[in-house]
Formats: C-alpha cells, sequence, structure tokens
C-alpha cells in the first residue's frame, strides 16, 4: 500500500528511472563503460534538474547546483551499479531513488555531508568491482 502512494507522492523517481535507467544506461555502457556511462548520466541528470533550483518552494531551490550536479553523478554510479548488479533491473533504481528522496525529506540531513556520503560508496563501487570497472554486463540486458 505504502509504495503505490510513495509514487504517486513523488512520480520523478518512476519516470526518471525509465528513461535514465532503462532507456539510457545500457545504451550508454555499450559504447563508454560503466563507470564513464554512470558519470556521464549522472551529470545529464543533474542538470535536468536545474529548472527546478529556479522555482521558489522547490526543495533544490535551496541546494548549490554545483554541488547538487556532483550529487547527482555519484548518485548515478551507485544506481548504475545497482541496476547492472540486477541485471538490469529499472524497479531497483526506481525504489533506491525513491528511498533517497524520501530520507532527505524526512531526515533533511546536512546536504554536503550527504553528497560525501555517497561520493565515499561510489568511490567504494569503483575500487572494489572489477567486474563494474570493465563493464562486464549481463548477457540478458546487452540485448535490450
Amino acid at each position: 500500500k505504502v509504495l503505490p502512494i510513495a509514487l504517486v507522492l513523488d512520480p520523478g523517481p518512476l519516470g526518471e528511472e525509465l528513461g535514465w535507467r532503462g532507456f539510457a544506461l545500457p545504451r550508454m555502457v555499450r559504447r563508454f563503460g560503466a563507470p564513464l556511462a554512470s558519470g556521464m548520466l549522472g551529470l545529464i541528470w543533474g542538470a535536468w534538474h536545474y529548472p527546478a533550483f529556479k522555482v521558489p518552494g522547490m526543495p533544490q531551490n535551496a541546494l548549490s547546483f554545483p554541488l547538487f550536479v556532483v550529487g547527482a553523478m555519484v548518485l548515478s554510479i551507485i544506481v548504475a551499479w545497482l541496476v547492472l548488479r540486477t541485471r538490469g533491473s529499472v524497479l531497483i533504481a526506481v525504489l533506491f531513488h525513491l528511498a533517497v528522496n524520501t530520507s532527505l525529506g524526512a531526515f533533511q540531513p546536512p546536504f554536503p555531508m550527504f553528497v560525501l556520503v555517497l561520493a565515499i560508496a561510489a568511490a567504494a563501487i569503483l575500487v572494489f568491482d572489477r567486474r563494474f570497472r570493465t563493464s562486464e554486463i549481463p548477457d540478458e540486458q546487452s540485448t535490450r
């Protein structure tokens, strides 16, 4: 019962992740490799949110846009890793994106600290997951 309500209250994760991780990520990984593709996708994803920084009352309006873009880039690495490790599950991307948005709203951590924690997690993925670094993606996903 909670998930449908959460997606109605915050439909962004569903729509965005269908495009970012469902459509763009597999194509970009084949062309650029997982680390570069996820970083580039994060840059695009961050820029996508720019209009929200100009609308009073939007949560992004109070944040630093450059820091937000860095956050989108490191979060994109984490989400790409989740998607690639679940054989292309867009559902995991939607759920993780929704969890991030919900936790930011509920707990309101200092945004720079939040981005730092994401950056540490993304760095750990890049350092310790050789398959992600070398873009070995499952065959099932490479045909999509």
